[in-house]
């Protein structure tokens, strides 16, 4: 019986995503598809697009050439346009292009090959394009980190090329994930004029931010991205373009790829987000993230669709750009992590036949917001909303409690509850350095590494955890879960991970969301962007501040957000730990410190969730097994009976 649960526990993400794929399109009414004379309906809402726009051709030709840029440096660009017998149709069309990081092809495999999905946006009638960015594949120059404002250049060049070609209708639009994302947000910011929409998907909005999330290092992330990057551009031959059949001039790009700076070796020697870089002396973050653009974007007027998932190593990047962008804009988040190949055709479809081809199919009319709802067993699904965060979302405080029946296994097990302390309490841990979410999490799978999180009871163990009683019913949160902590420490400096779990009747602690804090970032700092009401830790040199030893200290951070339903008779879980071994860089301390989590009513700790009660119990707050039930009010979630500590 144990075997039997412990497989179907391994299903859970493949189960997660084969749900959402399978579910109703949003809208979507029983026999939509045809009028009673059987003839084709207009449908268009997200997962359905039927009668706007038609398949035309099924062959395509692919040529390939060298674009130069103002510089001189020749950038190589694949072109694939829809054919009939081999010969390229004479209709001027629109086109899609991306600016790879990863090569635009290899030998024998082109970016068709790589994401198929785009063969169905080609046969809809669009001219499908790529570009090596310099420093890569087989594109000449050389890189200086990622970013660099000459590539925004590039883009720019490159989408009036691509707008002034006989073949072209003079509309341009752009794909692409991850880096090829990132590049579609600073080709807005350079306002082309003949861009007419771009779809980044899974894309970063403030590079510090990330690889130094709270103070804390990203390092295994940088150093394995960094390393695939460098063998790319350096030992990997890129495909060479049609005029280059003997590879002389794709060789001589790859000499000058030798020159490209190191990832790992550039961004790992600027610990705040005011470091210098030695080789420029400047201060790169403030250039090289999209949110060092977002007046530049918001003013190009250029439409974005956002695409996320809520495993994805930047879920909250997309939230912020939706926020801090006055460009047009939809944002959808599904169940994906980053390395999901879904291409999410009909929504691309949908919205480049709109912005490039003028086909007024409503996609602009409809709820801007598109997220689904997870859960253990398959309930949620795809939703709509006009706001984020979601209007209707109540915040329920879940305080650290007092320790639950002692475990062998366990170093530590306390309780989670909806009831303030009135009392003191505290908790004392001895931080174990091996604790870790995995090497399949999805930092890991973000830079190209797999994605699986396994039953995380193992890291909870090691941890501190406190864990709700078996909840009466379901309980919905969909939003930015925040964290309020108070600890002492005997250390100047410490790191603290915390986990949002969902434990199920079996005792499987399944893995919902994340976040982490270094102890000397936790001040609270002037807002650099619109941090959607969260806590913002900015991380200047002059922001770092000790600990003081042995002193209450309050702490607070966010959690990624996520949409989940955790389940009737599962118990929500939060753990933390001192390290994440496999997914950060945290200083190892000899002897480990022992520090103490304080839970008193003059220094509680607690979890803050954004419930959604409509879709929850009646009576949110006697959801939990033992506890009286207390209305919701008409204003906030407020569970304040008190409990001894």
């Amino acid at each position: 019986m144990k075997l039997r649960v412990r497989n179907l526990q391994k299903c859970f993400w493949t189960l997660l995503i084969l749900a959402s794929l399978l579910t109703v399109p949003l809208g979507t009414p029983i026999g939509v598809l045809a009028n009673s004379a059987g003839e084709t309906e207009l449908v268009s809402t997200h997962g359905m697009y039927k009668g706007y726009s038609q398949k035309r051709y099924d062959e395509w030709v692919k040529t390939s050439q060298y674009v130069t840029m103002p510089d001189e440096t020749k950038i190589a660009v694949d072109i694939f346009r829809p054919s009939i017998g081999g010969v390229p149709v004479g209709e001027k069309l629109p086109v899609l292009w991306t600016h790879a990081r990863y090569h635009r092809s290899f030998e024998g495999r082109t970016m068709l090959e790589a994401d198929p999905w785009l063969k169905e946006l080609l046969f809809h009638g669009y001219v499908i394009a790529v570009a090596d960015a310099r420093g890569s594949g087989a594109s000449f120059g050389s890189r200086y980190g990622e970013f660099m404002e000459q590539e925004a250049r590039d883009a720019y060049t490159i989408t009036e090329w691509l707008a002034s070609q006989p073949w072209s209708s003079g509309s341009v639009g752009m794909y692409g994930k991850s880096y090829l994302g990132i590049s579609q947000l600073f080709a807005a910011s350079e306002h082309p004029p003949s861009l007419k929409a771009i779809f980044p998907q899974m894309t970063m909005f403030d590079s510090y931010g990330f690889l130094y999330d709270g103070g804390v290092f990203k390092k295994p992330f940088l150093e394995l991205w960094g390393n695939r990057v460098n063998h790319l551009d350096k030992m990997v031959p890129g495909a060479k373009v049609d005029e280059d059949r003997d590879g002389i001039l794709r060789d001589q790009a790859m000499k000058e790829h030798q020159q490209n700076v190191d990832p790992y070796t550039l961004w790992s020697r600027m610990p705040y987000r005011d470091s210098l870089d030695a080789g420029t002396k400047q201060a790169l973050y403030e250039t090289r993230s999209p949110s060092s653009r977002l007046k530049e974007i918001s003013s190009s007027q250029v439409p974005v669709y956002h695409l996320t998932g809520w495993y994805d190593l930047w879920v909250k990047d997309a939230f912020l750009l939706y926020q801090n962008l006055d460009n047009p804009q939809k944002i959808m988040i599904g169940p994906w992590s980053h390395g999901n190949k879904q291409g999410i055709v009909q929504e691309h479809l949908r919205w480049y036949d709109y912005h490039l081809k003028g086909i007024d199919n409503g996609i602009m009319k409809e709820d801007p917001i598109v997220y689904y709802t997870m859960s253990s067993s398959g309930k949620g699904g795809w939703r709509t909303s006009k706001e984020w965060p979601l209007p209707e979302q109540k915040p329920m405080r879940f305080y650290f409690g007092p320790e639950l029946a002692k475990h062998p296994q366990f170093v530590h097990q306390g309780s989670l509850r909806i009831q303030p302390p009135t009392s003191s309490g505290q908790d004392l841990y001895t931080v174990d350095y091996t604790t870790t979410s995995g090497p399949g999490s999805r930092w890991n799978n973000g830079a190209g590494g797999d994605f699986h999180y396994p039953d995380m009871t193992t890291n909870d163990q090691k941890g501190l955890t406190y864990t709700t009683p078996p909840l009466t019913a379901d309980l919905e949160v969909t939003g930015h879960p925040v964290v309020s902590v108070t600890v002492s420490s005997p250390v100047e400096d410490l790191d603290l991970f915390v986990y949002l779990e969902d434990v199920n009747e079996q005792g499987y602690s399944r893995y919902i969301t994340e976040g982490s804090l270094r102890a000397s970032s936790r001040n609270e700092t002037k807002l650099l962007y619109d941090n959607l009401g969260l806590p913002f830790h900015r991380g200047n040199q002059s922001d770092k501040q000790p600990l003081p030893l042995n002193k209450p200290t309050e702490m607070k951070l966010s959690l990624l957000p996520t949409s989940y339903i955790f389940e009737e008779g599962h118990r929500i879980r939060i753990t933390i730990t001192g390290a994440d071994a496999d997914n950060a860089l945290t200083e190892v301390i000899t002897p480990s410190p022992t520090i103490t989590m304080w839970r008193s009513q003059d220094h509680p700790s607690y979890v803050e969730l954004p419930v959604i009660p409509k879709r929850s119990a009646r009576n949110v707050c006697g959801i939990l097994q033992g506890h009286p039930l207390i209305k919701l009010g008409t204003l906030s979630l407020s569970c304040t009976k008190p409990e001894a500590s």
